[in-house]
């Protein structure tokens, strides 16, 4: 009875601290826009956009947000500025250290005229 006791204890307390260290910390993408003209970011996943985040930034605002696997900016009157490949960059290691900075799990993105492009955060 005492060792199944101890058992109990010892499933109990490794259970608990498996929920206190929970999942891995999640990867975000900062987006800044390097133009004098507001455009609407949107990012898709597998060719679909839900649950995926799309907002507008202003001239030279940045933003902090979740990772999709594409994505697009375009201007305010809907012509395509550029687009990125945000999920491919997590297999090409090297480049991915370059622009990942892992005190905040953040990597760069810059909206320039004629591209988007990583940069350091």
């Amino acid at each position: 009875m005492h060792r199944a006791l101890r058992l109990f204890q010892l499933f109990a307390l490794l259970a608990i601290s498996w929920l206190l260290v929970g999942c891995p910390p999640q990867i975000y993408v900062l987006v800044r826009n390097d133009l004098n003209t507001p455009v609407k970011v949107d990012f898709t996943c597998d060719g679909s956009g839900t649950l995926m985040p799309h907002f507008t930034l202003g001239a030279h605002e940045a933003r902090r947000t979740r990772v999709g696997c594409l994505m697009t900016a375009h201007d305010t009157q809907g012509h395509l500025l550029g687009s990125i490949d945000l999920g491919g960059l997590r297999h090409d290691q090297q480049k991915f250290h370059r622009y990942f900075d892992r005190a905040t799990y953040t990597f760069g993105v810059a909206i320039t005229p004629h591209r988007i492009e990583f940069v350091h955060p």
